[in-house]
């Protein structure tokens, strides 16, 4: 692998690499930003669609909405001429942009969503029929029954996953293992799905390593055990995927499912801060504060760092928590988010306060029953990484909280009733 390329397709590729921790590569979004930029520069649209994801989530950057918007709208341009010439992947991209624009760089159509979704289709038939995994993999994905103008087929799918797993492509096994894992398109079978995990997970793939501590610490498909579970996600974290350093630190800090370490507990944080996520970034802060236990010494240079580093890409509580510090107050004004404890960006902008009965509920769901599961997790990271954009874009309008707030109210009924009081909470 040519690690200091000048072609724009390969410094795309080393970017896509180091983005994701794949062919032996550590997961490192400032170096994937890097790479995504500099094949930018040479006018390359598919990087042009990562970089804006990079401003647009603040990966490897800080984030930047008009960064992001600009991007997408170069990428759109740029890959409509390419999409002519008949690479597949052009052909997915500009699907993926038409069905759902992420940065407002393009207007949503369906039609032409599904046009270039039904042409890369044509040609990743004619590949996969050649025998390439690659193309026997993605046509699999596309028959999820997500994509315009493709309709669901689990069976294609399962078919083409199989073909492309048993030459050995380590995405089409993990794919194929979450099939016998869910059900969909073969029975549920906990001894295929293992099969086919370990069999990725032994040519050094991260996701399957993320999967299978999934499993051992779920019971799903295998008897629970917590040693395997850390076996595995610490070998995903020391590969850089941040959401096993985040599960670490989740873990250490919590102290449920393993001992509580602080020591650990920190560095895993570190490390996923250190990729440059706000949501862990603001934990970090926090964490210096002596928020996450008096077994971390205060260290407040540590902490404004951090908290600065937050801010920077638009982290309203950790600017009040700077300000707290600058002020020599304790820092107030609730959490961030790795692990759940979080700002509820929306319900505190629903309700005006981060300290009221619906909230509190909010918060409670989330430490006692979210962040205790790997899903749970994820969805908390997912809202950590949207939500604070929602609000800066529409806070403020009295349409968002009107439609919103009968929802929430909702939730937070269910919640209640089924036994998580809205009493004062302090998030932990």
């Amino acid at each position: 692998m040519n690690e200091n390329p000048t072609d724009a397709k390969e410094q795309y590729e080393l970017g896509n690499n180091y983005s994701s921790g794949l062919n032996g590569l550590p997961t490192d979004l400032k170096k994937a930003f890097y790479w995504f930029n500099k094949a930018a520069e040479q006018k390359y649209g598919l990087a042009l669609i990562e970089l804006g994801a990079c401003y647009g989530h603040g990966y490897g950057t800080s984030q930047d909405d008009e960064m992001a918007k600009h991007c997408e709208a170069e990428a759109i341009e740029l890959l409509a001429e390419d999409a002519k010439h008949g690479d597949v992947k052009v052909l997915r991209a500009l699907g993926q942009i038409y069905e759902c624009p992420f940065w407002g760089g393009a207007q949503k159509d369906e039609r032409k969503a599904a046009q270039y979704n039904v042409e890369a289709q044509g040609l990743l038939t004619k590949a996969a029929e050649n025998g390439d995994p690659i193309a026997q993999h993605e046509l699999g994905t596309m028959y999820n029954g997500l994509l315009p103008g493709i309709p669901e087929d689990y069976d294609a799918m399962v078919h083409w996953y199989k073909k492309a797993a048993e030459q050995g492509y380590a995405a089409a096994q993990v794919s194929l293992a979450g099939c016998y894992k869910s059900g969909k398109g073969v029975p549920q079978n906990a001894e295929k799905m293992l099969f086919w995990y370990t069999k990725a997970a032994e040519q050094g793939y991260v996701y399957a390593y993320v999967e299978l501590a999934d499993c051992y610490e779920t019971g799903v498909g295998v008897p629970q055990n917590v040693e395997k579970m850390l076996f595995w996600l610490t070998k995903a974290a020391e590969q850089g995927n941040v959401a096993a350093q985040s599960d670490l630190f989740v873990h250490y800090k919590q102290g449920k499912i393993v001992p509580r370490n602080a020591e650990k507990m920190v560095f895993w944080l570190t490390k996923a801060a250190e990729q440059g996520e706000p949501v862990f970034q603001l934990d970090l802060g926090r964490c210096y504060m002596g928020e996450f236990g008096q077994d971390v010494p205060k260290d407040k240079e540590k902490a404004m760092f951090w908290l600065t580093k937050a801010a920077e890409q638009g982290s309203d509580i950790a600017e009040r928590k700077l300000a707290s510090l600058r002020g020599g107050g304790g820092g107030g004004g609730g959490g961030g988010g790795g692990d759940g404890g979080g700002g509820c960006y929306i319900a505190t902008c629903v309700y005006g306060s981060y300290d009221c009965p619906q909230v509190w509920t909010l918060r409670r769901y989330r430490d006692s029953r979210l962040s205790v599961s790997w899903l749970g997790r994820r969805f908390i990271q997912v809202y950590y990484a949207v939500s604070p954009t929602v609000v800066r874009l529409f806070g403020g309008k009295n349409w968002f909280n009107g439609l919103c707030k009968p929802v929430i109210d909702n939730i937070v009924r269910k919640l209640q009733s089924s036994g998580i009081d809205g009493s004062p909470y302090s998030d932990v």
